[in-house]
């Protein structure tokens, strides 16, 4: 059984999806603590530039919070400005799809992770992706590093573990002992979110990557 692990993010790139969809199980590093605009944004394209759509978070303490915990800013309606930007700048193809767009943006939860798991759910359903996922709260785990991703690899009974291929930086396989380190060999051709690709039907998008060597 091959598992894949990592930090929810809103609305997340193809390469995320990617390896989803690999995987036979999904694990969500939500006890890991939040980093400053990694998990809570990602873009898409207005007038043929880049630009984030970004989740505004409390700043009380967050550095030091696990991703779980933090919270969503709503003194701007952050939520609001979204929809009204994929509106405005996905014009031709909301058509057909703003009422699911606009449905998932009704929600008010208090946690990012809640809107990241939102969203990523989102985007499964609409690529097809139906692989299980696990919290990495409700097992227990503890240990750091590659440790960390060992100790979950044994809990859920994985005998392969899949990363992206940026895990050459910094996983010890030594440290993985029986247990298979797969490297995808997939890469995005784009970065952008697959919010995007979903708003312009490209659903081939997440077939049509380039070489991660």
């Amino acid at each position: 059984m091959r598992v894949a692990i990592h930090q929810p993010h809103y609305m997340p790139w193809l390469g995320y999806l990617r390896k989803m969809r690999e995987a036979d199980i999904f694990v969500y590093l939500d006890n890991a603590l939040y980093t400053k605009n990694v998990i809570n944004r990602n873009k898409i394209l207005i007038n043929g530039k880049e630009h984030w759509l970004t989740i505004p978070v409390a700043s009380t303490n967050r550095s030091t919070q696990s991703i779980k915990k933090i919270k969503v800013n709503w003194e701007r309606r952050w939520n609001v400005k979204h929809f009204r930007i994929l509106l405005s700048s996905y014009f031709e193809s909301m058509h057909t799809k703003k009422k699911d767009i606009e449905k998932f943006y009704v929600a008010e939860h208090e946690l990012l992770i809640d809107w990241d798991v939102r969203s990523i759910e989102f985007l499964c359903h609409a690529f097809g992706i139906k692989t299980p996922v696990l919290f990495e709260s409700t097992l227990g785990i503890n240990g750091k590093s590659t440790e960390r991703l060992v100790n979950i690899c044994r809990e859920v009974g994985a005998n392969t573990y899949l990363s992206g291929p940026g895990g050459r930086k910094y996983i010890d396989e030594k440290e993985f002992g029986d247990i298979k380190v797969e490297y995808m060999d997939w890469k995005p051709k784009s970065h952008l979110s697959a919010l995007h690709f979903y708003l312009i039907d490209e659903y081939e998008a997440l077939e049509e990557g380039i070489d991660a060597q």
